[in-house]
C-alpha cells in the first residue's frame, strides 16, 4: 500500500470514528457577499434578547473600542403594526453617528422575521460601535439575536 492510501485511510477511519461518536462533520464553501468579497467565518456564541413595547431605540449590544458587532442570526415577532430597524452608533442607545444594518422590517400582528443561521455572518457593525434596534410604535416586539463581538 502506498504511503497516499494509507493516510488517506487514516483519514477516513477517523472520520467514521468521529461521526460514529456523534459529531457532524460540515463542509462549507466561501461565504461571498453581492459586492464580491469574502465574509470570515464567524463563530456566535452569544445571544440577546430583543424586547419592547415603546416607539424607541434601544441598545442591544454596548460597543467597545476596536470591535466589532458581528450579527449570525435574528428572529423577532411582531404584536401589532409597527416596524423594526437594527442600527449601529455611538453614544447612549446610538444616538450619535448611527447608521441603519438594515431596512425598515414590517410587522403585523403575530408576524415573524427570521434570518441567518447559516455559514457567516449576516451584518456587522462599523469597529468601535454598539448594536441598536428601533421599534416604530408602542407594539411590542420580542425576538433573539445571536453575535460575535471581537
Amino acid at each position: 500500500m502506498t504511503r497516499a492510501k494509507r493516510e488517506f485511510a487514516f483519514g477516513l477511519s477517523i472520520l467514521t470514528a468521529l461521526l460514529l461518536a456523534g459529531y457532524v462533520l460540515v463542509v462549507t464553501p466561501d461565504v461571498v457577499t453581492a459586492q464580491g468579497s469574502n465574509r470570515d467565518p464567524v463563530l456566535c456564541t452569544q445571544s440577546v434578547a430583543v424586547t419592547g413595547a415603546a416607539a424607541a431605540t434601544v441598545e442591544l449590544v454596548a460597543l467597545s473600542a476596536g470591535k466589532r458587532v458581528y450579527v449570525c442570526g435574528f428572529v423577532l415577532n411582531g404584536a401589532g403594526a409597527t416596524t423594526a430597524t437594527f442600527k449601529t452608533g455611538t453614544g447612549s442607545a446610538c444616538g450619535s453617528g448611527t447608521a441603519s444594518l438594515t431596512g425598515a422590517m414590517k410587522f403585523v400582528d403575530g408576524s415573524s422575521v427570521t434570518y441567518g443561521g447559516g455559514p457567516g455572518y449576516v451584518m456587522k457593525s462599523p469597529a468601535g460601535n454598539a448594536l441598536c434596534w428601533t421599534n416604530s410604535a408602542t407594539v411590542q416586539v420580542s425576538g433573539v439575536v445571536s453575535y460575535a463581538q471581537f
